[in-house]
């Protein structure tokens, strides 16, 4: 439990210090950056977990000290990041020429105007887009593992091994969505991103993708699942004034998680009730209505200054 409330702070704090100091022309690259740290230590784990693995029932205890490790520097190393200037111009504590505090502030004062206004669209939409990106995102891809030992190999390592190309996949997505991410804009990524995760489940349903082609067939699928999973993470820092930025992206953040624990939750019971390929079904159709969603309210954010792409009540 601790561990989970270290990692949920940290998502709406690090996201949102990342949005208000990077530059406009190239904000989404670094946000993306960011992001695809998460598949990376994904990969770490995976190749330490590889090695561990002939400890025994305890090799988890191992992977867990290792992490502990390489958190120590991360740690030194944020307690010398700086104060967002916007923040400090949104409390008063300091004057930029470029900003005004009005122009950070737009009227807005506390976490309920988050549900006011123009800012209610835009709490529903980064809400829902993310917590139904997390139902599928989080049900199929915690059991990539499992599902590759189930269908695919009947050998542990093999399935480690899968698992280990899926995130590597999924890292060569990332990096290609950071390159497109300032060009395509937000929009166009994140349509793509949910429209191809749409068509690959229901591909992978209706001609009931098994054996070694699983591999390559989650790879494409986690690849483009980046596209999408790293606009609807940024996206509210965007789209929040300063004043509800970090709280907005937390309040965003927390509905996501509650969409994931959904998603592993009930894949599992899913696959014995209704049958894996049906349940790709299901979570495609889970996708479409994101990508529907994201169709009628996303708005593009590209190159352009927080103090343009956020919203006030009015």
């Amino acid at each position: 439990m601790l561990l989970g409330v270290g990692i949920g702070g940290d998502y709406p704090i690090s996201s949102t210090l990342m949005s208000e100091l990077s530059p406009s022309r190239s904000r989404g690259r670094y946000l993306t950056g960011s992001v695809a740290m998460y598949w990376v230590g994904v990969a770490i784990s995976g190749i330490v977990t590889l090695f561990l693995l002939p400890i025994g029932n305890y090799f988890w205890r191992y992977v867990f000290l290792i992490g502990a490790l390489i958190s120590i520097p991360i740690i030194l190393l944020r307690l010398r990041l700086i104060e967002s200037p916007r923040w400090l111009v949104s409390t008063g504590k300091a004057n930029v020429k470029e900003i005004s505090r009005e122009m950070e502030n737009k009227g807005v004062r506390g976490v309920v105007d988050l549900f006011k206004g123009k800012l209610l669209k835009i709490t529903l939409f980064v809400t829902s887009v993310w917590f139904l990106f997390d139902v599928a995102a989080y049900g199929i891809g915690l059991y990539y593992p499992a599902l590759l030992e189930e269908f695919a190999f009947p050998s542990k390592y093999e399935a480690v091994l899968g698992t280990l190309a899926i995130a590597g996949a999924s890292v060569l997505g990332y990096i290609i969505a950071e390159l497109l991410v300032d060009s395509l804009g937000r929009r166009m990524v994140l349509l793509v991103g949910l429209g191809l995760m749409t068509l690959l489940l229901y591909l992978g349903g209706v001609y009931k993708v098994t054996g070694g082609i699983l591999v390559p067939y989650f790879m494409l699928f986690v690849a483009f699942e980046q596209w999408a999973g790293a606009v609807t993470l940024f996206y509210p820092t965007e789209l929040y004034p300063t004043p509800v930025r970090a709280v907005g992206q937390g309040f965003a953040t927390a509905i996501s998680r509650v969409g994931s624990v959904l998603g592993v939750f009930y894949f599992p019971i899913l696959t014995k009730q209704i049958g894996f390929f049906n349940s790709l079904i299901l979570f495609g159709s889970v996708c479409l209505i994101a990508f529907i969603i994201s169709i009628l309210m996303s708005k593009e954010t590209a190159k352009k200054p927080l103090e343009v792409t956020s919203e006030g009540i009015k």
